[in-house]
């Protein structure tokens, strides 16, 4: 969406301009009393505030339940892995490896996590039997998942993500380490242990106070302007979004949710607008270039969800965006849509909005690392219970005073 208050302003400038030229002849020749005066300058000061930059206040749109749809659990796991090889040698082949990993904020006293893909950089096969992240390089605090993983040579393969009880103290340092085998030139496997690949060091941040910001529904012009940019019809995104479902078939269920955000996450790149514009892109253009900043990925995330059966909405923060996708209404659908997510990925947090319609699961490619985890400008919280000094774990928007909710209409472009 191109930004268009430049030419607004000098067109309201130039209007106030003869409004204040009319005002001061009319006031030198006595035609305007006090009260008239007082009526012109309220009239002008109104023409002002409704010029094009005003937003409406009031939602234009009232979602329907009745078309909501929410993803089923499959019964089937998809945690695949690869039995541990078996013939051993004492011989040390060698190997060289890189790991590629990004983490999310690391909140003290909180959960982090960590996302680790391995290249093998060497000539012989690696077997990662095990990955996991150390904290102050010691032996009781490794945070680790099996996962049974081989890595060819020149391969790069993804591990998991791995959860990490973050301490609570101002610094720490943490290590990837993994449990890995190599291969000889015969097919027989040395087994290295555990070995330390990667050590980094993290400024852990404090637990800001829970915000509450106002929420506002489906406002105009935001309303329009997404809808308009989320293509679930488009050819592009239906076979894109159709291609990546397929690997989990069935009806439309949460194992393909998670899978729709790993592709964007993964194959869309972060790249920001023009200096001094502000421009949403239709999602087919966001796919066909494979960049985009927060708003063009949720947008182009909520018309692959679409495209497959979901219900979803962007959320807009005062300086960030996010897609949602709705996961039901209660207790049992919420549940089960919380086991799906960590059936996919792990033992992993899940966070969720709710409201009058039921539950929806939070999707920021640009920010989180899996499906369901805190968004972009957002943080875990600490919030004392109504009674006594307990506390709860929750989580605030940050540096926001306003969270739009934009519902997608199923039934905008018919």
């Amino acid at each position: 969406m191109r930004n268009s208050k430049a030419s607004g302003r000098r067109g309201i400038a130039s209007i106030i301009t003869v409004l204040c030229i009319c005002f001061v002849l009319a006031a030198l020749t006595g035609i305007l009393s006090s009260d008239s005066i007082e009526s012109f300058r309220e009239e002008v000061t109104g023409y002002i505030s409704s010029g094009p930059d005003s937003e409406s206040q009031e939602s234009v749109y009232t979602p329907q339940p009745a078309l909501f749809t929410f993803p089923a659990t499959p019964t089937y796991s998809i945690r695949k892995s690869e039995l541990t090889p078996i013939l051993r040698t004492p011989l040390q082949p060698g190997f060289s490896l890189n790991s590629n990993y990004q983490t999310s904020d690391f909140y003290q006293g909180r959960m982090g996590y960590a996302r680790i893909n391995i290249k093998n950089e060497g000539r012989n096969p690696i077997f990662i039997d095990r990955y996991g992240v150390s904290v102050n390089a010691s032996k009781s605090r490794i945070y680790s998942e099996d996962c049974g993983v081989l890595v060819n040579p020149g391969e790069e393969q993804y591990l998991g993500v791995i959860a990490i009880q973050i301490p609570e103290e101002k610094k720490a340092n943490f290590s990837i380490v993994l449990w890995l085998l190599a291969s000889t030139s015969e097919g027989k496997w040395h087994d290295y242990g555990s070995y330390p690949l990667k050590n980094f060091t993290v400024n852990l941040k404090p637990m800001p106070e829970k915000s509450n910001p106002v929420y506002r529904d489906n406002p105009s012009p935001y309303f329009e302007t997404i809808n308009k940019l989320v293509e679930p019809a488009e050819p592009a995104i239906r076979e894109k979004a159709v291609q990546v479902a397929r690997s989990y078939p069935g009806a439309y269920n949460i194992y393909q949710v998670c899978a729709l955000f790993d592709v964007v996450k993964e194959k869309v790149e972060y790249v920001s607008d023009p200096r001094g514009n502000d421009i949403w892109e239709p999602a087919n253009v966001t796919l066909r270039m494979g960049a985009g900043d927060c708003e063009d990925q949720a947008i182009l995330l909520s018309s692959m969800l679409e495209a497959v059966g979901g219900t979803t909405r962007v959320y807009l923060t005062n300086t960030h965006a996010f897609a949602a996708v709705y996961i039901g209404n209660g207790t049992a659908a919420t549940d089960a849509a919380v086991r799906g997510v960590r059936a996919y990925y792990g033992n992993v947090d899940v966070n969720y909005l709710t409201d009058e319609y039921g539950s929806w699961l939070m999707l920021d490619p640009t920010s989180s690392l899996y499906a369901g985890g805190l968004p972009g400008k957002t943080a875990p919280a600490k919030v004392k219970a109504a009674e006594g000094n307990e506390t709860y774990r929750s989580w605030t928007f940050v540096d926001t005073n306003e969270v739009k909710a934009i519902d997608i209409n199923p039934r905008w472009s018919l």
